[in-house]
């Protein structure tokens, strides 16, 4: 009986617990993945006003989960973590070193939201992910705007340098990242309301040429 007696409030309390956090940490990220719809490895065509194609590669694809309570317990020991408990980042990453994030963080912005950078994502500790972007806030911005997609207008954001000329800084940093000083990258154009993806991006070459490259699907 006893026995009996211990295990029931372990299976009490283990339920509370499991209860306790989806009350701390509602689940965003399930519905964020399910926005995205590529694999590791996929392959994709760009195309641009006078049909020449360019293809670049999904490097990455990662879909979060949800806070569990371990790692809830472990992080809350963490001064650099504590802040971050109800953290998850999704995300898809280019071979032209974009990456769109699908990321939820309740503890600080009570949201989930959509946002995309140039640089790189590496994991952290305790399962969060760190993402290192190619330059400062201030030499970049994101808005949104109305795109004609198939016919339709649709939201999109739109992610862009301020200054992208030749032997700028951003020109540096991206040529030196990539390792070519033939062109960079400006201008991606991305869904992130039914369907998160990518849907063109421009490029500069050293005199200052603009070519637009759109998604083929």
């Amino acid at each position: 009986m006893k026995n009996y007696i211990i295990i029931c409030v372990i299976t009490t309390l283990i339920s509370c617990k499991g209860n306790d956090i989806e009350e701390r940490c509602p689940d965003y990220i399930t519905g964020l993945n399910n926005q995205i719809h590529y694999n590791t490895g996929e392959v994709l065509k760009f195309i641009d006003s006078l049909g020449n194609i360019r293809y670049d590669t999904i490097i990455r694809v990662f879909k979060d989960k949800p806070t569990t309570w371990e790692k809830y317990q472990a992080a809350s020991n963490n001064y650099n973590y504590n802040k971050r408990l109800c953290e998850g980042k999704s995300f898809i990453e280019y071979s032209n070193q974009f990456i769109i994030i699908a990321g939820q963080n309740l503890n600080l912005s009570k949201s989930s939201k959509v946002y995309g950078i140039q640089g790189a994502i590496r994991e952290a500790a305790y399962g969060f992910w760190n993402e290192d972007k190619l330059c400062n806030n201030f030499e970049s911005e994101e808005y949104e705007e109305i795109y004609n997609y198939k016919g339709s207008s649709i939201n999109v954001k739109r992610y862009s340098y301020l200054v992208d000329t030749f032997k700028s800084r951003i020109w540096d940093l991206q040529t030196g990242s990539l390792n070519q000083d033939d062109y960079i990258y400006n201008h991606f154009i991305y869904t992130y309301e039914d369907t998160i993806k990518l849907l063109e991006y421009s490029t500069i070459d050293t005199l200052n040429n603009r070519v637009r490259w759109v998604l083929q699907e």
